[in-house]
C-alpha cells in the first residue's frame, strides 16, 4: 500500500530511463528479491556461525585465555573467530551456486528474469542444448566457488599451504 518499492518486474515499463536514472530503477526493482533470497540464506548462516561460536566458547583453549585475562573482545575476535571461518567458509561457498540457481521462486513471485526460471522453462521445453549450458556454466560456478573457498583457507589459517600436496 505504500508503494515505496516496486513488487514486480526489472524495470518501470511505462518509463524509459537512461544513464543514472535506469541503473537507480533496476536497483529499485531489486532490493525486494534481494532481501528475499538474502535473508534465507542469512538465517541459515547466522544459526551455523552462532552454534560455531557456541561450541568454540566451551572449548578448553578459550578457558585458558579467559584465566589469563585476555578481554573479552580479544578472545572473541582474535581467538574464536579464526577457529570457526574455516567452516563457515566452506558453507558459504556451498551456499553461492544455489543462489545463481535455485531462486527458481523468486524469480517467479517478482517476475524476474534469471537462471532459474531459464532452467525450469528449458526443462518444461525440453531444451536440452539449454539445459546442458546452464548445468555446465553451474558447474563452472560451484568450481569456482570451491576453489575460492580453497585459497581463502590459506589466507585465514596460515597453517594451510596451497601446493602440489608432495614435500
Amino acid at each position: 500500500d505504500l508503494r515505496l518499492l516496486p513488487i514486480s518486474g526489472m524495470v518501470n515499463v511505462t518509463v524509459d530511463y537512461h544513464g543514472m536514472a535506469h541503473i537507480a530503477d533496476v536497483a529499485r526493482h531489486m532490493v525486494m528479491p534481494g532481501i528475499v533470497l538474502g535473508l534465507g540464506n542469512a538465517a541459515m548462516m547466522l544459526r551455523y556461525t552462532r552454534s560455531s561460536v557456541a561450541g568454540v566458547l566451551s572449548s578448553d583453549y578459550i578457558r585458558t585465555a579467559r584465566s589469563h585475562g585476555l578481554r573479552e573482545n580479544t578472545i572473541v575476535f582474535k581467538h574464536t573467530l579464526k577457529n570457526i571461518m574455516i567452516p563457515v567458509v566452506t558453507v558459504l561457498s556451498l551456499q553461492i551456486p544455489d543462489l545463481l540457481s535455485g531462486a527458481l521462486l523468486t524469480e517467479t513471485v517478482f517476475s524476474w528474469p534469471g537462471v532459474g526460471r531459464l532452467s525450469f522453462e528449458a526443462v518444461r521445453h525440453r531444451d536440452y542444448p539449454l539445459i546442458m549450458g546452464i548445468l555446465l556454466v553451474m558447474a563452472l560456478i560451484t568450481l569456482s566457488a570451491n576453489f575460492i573457498a580453497d585459497v581463502s583457507y590459506a589466507v585465514i589459517d596460515r597453517r594451510i599451504t596451497l601446493g602440489n600436496g608432495h614435500e
